[in-house]
């Protein structure tokens, strides 16, 4: 059996300092030390983040590099028919911190890689990614609507350690989408329910048939996680419990 280069058991390689000290830099790296100092602050007096706090951190990251992301939307408000609505949930943007943390973890050559945000909503996910040295980075988009933002977004977002600048954001059902015959890096953040996330699997399989490929699947708030451990290409690798994340990947080809 070929050994995949995913790490596996993320949840106990990282301990409480190291995973704190972590969201301390990535912290620094997004919102700067201002805001990472009143963040650090609430943490030493043991102050759960309230409501007003995870919003106001919402709001400045956007403020930070002028982009807009910082909204949810209801499947109604898409600007899509009401029979393309059935199936897809709320729009809300992905965590920075989660997703880097996630990322990082991969054990893989960034560089053989592309990222594909299945649902990538204004791109917040997207900029995210391109912190990492990804060969390229796609976001699919059903939504005319939020598509345009992120071109928006993308325009705007300026960051010193941004490493890949060959980004694109596409308007397309994510889950028919003709998926890139290169290895890949999916993020899912819960945009489907399940009738949807069958399609796509199904999507995907005919796709790692056609071309075989080293596959990874981050899972953001798995709600048909069932679905894709029943799938029978997919094998699950690691968890991040502290983000509601699960991590499946395909076999690597054997050469």
């Amino acid at each position: 059996m070929t050994t995949l280069p995913v790490q596996a058991n993320a949840h106990d390689s990282t301990n409480t300092v190291t995973w704190a000290w972590y969201r301390i830099a990535t912290s620094v790296k997004f919102h700067g030390i201002p805001f990472t100092l009143l963040w650090a602050l609430m943490c030493i007096l043991r102050q759960s983040p309230s409501r007003w706090f995870i919003a106001y951190q919402k709001k400045h990251f956007d403020r930070r590099y002028g982009i807009k992301t910082d909204q949810v939307i209801l499947p109604g408000e898409l600007g899509l028919t009401k029979s393309q609505t059935e199936g897809c949930t709320a729009y809300e943007p992905t965590s920075p911190d989660m997703l880097t943390s996630v990322l990082s973890k991969l054990s893989i050559h960034f560089g053989d890689y592309t990222f594909l945000d299945l649902g990538s909503g204004m791109g917040l996910s997207v900029l995210v990614a391109s912190m990492h040295p990804f060969k390229r980075i796609i976001g699919v988009e059903w939504s005319a609507r939020l598509a345009k933002i992120a071109r928006s977004n993308l325009r705007k977002f300026k960051h010193p350690e941004q490493k890949c600048h060959d980004i694109e954001v596409v308007e397309s059902d994510a889950t028919t989408y003709a998926l890139p015959e290169e290895p890949l890096v999916l993020y899912m953040f819960n945009p489907f329910t399940e009738r949807l996330v069958r399609q796509l699997l199904n999507n995907i399989a005919a796709s790692i048939k056609k071309c075989p490929r080293h596959v990874v699947l981050v899972y953001c708030r798995p709600i048909c996680k069932h679905d894709v451990e029943k799938s029978g290409f997919l094998r699950h690798r690691c968890t991040f419990p502290r983000y509601d994340v699960e991590v499946y990947e395909t076999e690597v080809p054997t050469r």
